[in-house]
């Protein structure tokens, strides 16, 4: 079978999917000459520092969309609802063993039976108890899905939350209030080592994500070391040197 090359649209611009035998073979940006002269466009160019700059002919996509074909295939990619063989929702817990104990597969139907079998318990004792939250607090959606949400539950509690460096609690309300610089960003000119903990800026979040993700590179290239601690095992590791995926 020929390849084929799909689209797909991400959270950041089009791509092209190339496709043969039913698995992904590449991923690339989506280029704009294989319909368009680009001369039709008239394109700018500037020139400055010795070098000529032009705008591209292609979509411009953050790194982690040119590295999801690792994740789709990777084989700690979870499929199906998992438990830890020693986790009793209706007895023991056996919290200490959490990282060390082994997971089994369960149903779809097992999985969503206890979650609302909880859910029952929790708003029958008392709704209040329950917290809704969003991941950003710049989606439209989220206040009306907080607000939808929480009339169902009986709960009033929402927050807007977000991870590290994205837009939510880790940048709006401790850095923005309390050190007043609203954003941290690396100082990737300068930088010979940087931890990420948790956080995927340069790559796929994090404010002009995508020069975050040219200022990364360049600095690794002249030989930055980077190191993330993922907990997520996001798909950004795959393409870093060293990597610890937490458990």
């Amino acid at each position: 079978m020929s390849e084929e090359v799909l689209t797909n649209c991400t959270n950041a611009g089009p791509i092209s999917v190339y496709v043969k035998d039913g698995k992904i073979v590449r991923i690339r940006p989506l280029p704009f000459d294989w319909k368009y002269d680009p001369k039709t466009f008239n394109p700018w160019t500037m020139e400055a520092r010795g070098k000529i700059f032009e705008p591209s002919i292609k979509s411009l996509i953050p790194a982690f969309s040119l590295g999801y074909k690792k994740r789709v295939y990777s084989p700690n990619r979870v499929l199906y609802p998992l438990k830890r063989v020693d986790w009793d929702p209706n007895g023991k817990r056996n919290t200490e063993n959490r990282g060390q104990s082994k997971y089994v597969r369960i149903s779809w139907d097992e999985a969503l039976g206890e979650i609302t079998e909880k859910l029952k318990k929790v708003i029958e004792d008392d709704p209040r108890k329950i917290l809704l939250q969003t991941t950003t607090v710049r989606a439209p959606a989220s206040p009306r899905w907080r607000g939808l949400m929480g009339g169902i539950f009986g709960t009033p509690n929402a927050t807007a939350g977000g991870g590290g460096i994205a837009c939510g609690n880790g940048v709006h309300f401790v850095a923005g209030l309390w050190y007043g610089s609203w954003d941290a960003i690396v100082d990737y000119k300068h930088c010979n080592y940087a931890i990420y903990w948790g956080v995927h800026n340069g790559h796929a979040t994090g404010h002009a994500a995508m020069v975050s993700a040219r200022l990364v590179a360049e600095a690794m290239e002249r030989g930055m070391k980077l190191v993330v601690f993922d907990p997520t095992f996001f798909c950004f590791i795959f393409l870093l040197g060293v990597s610890r995926a937490l458990r």
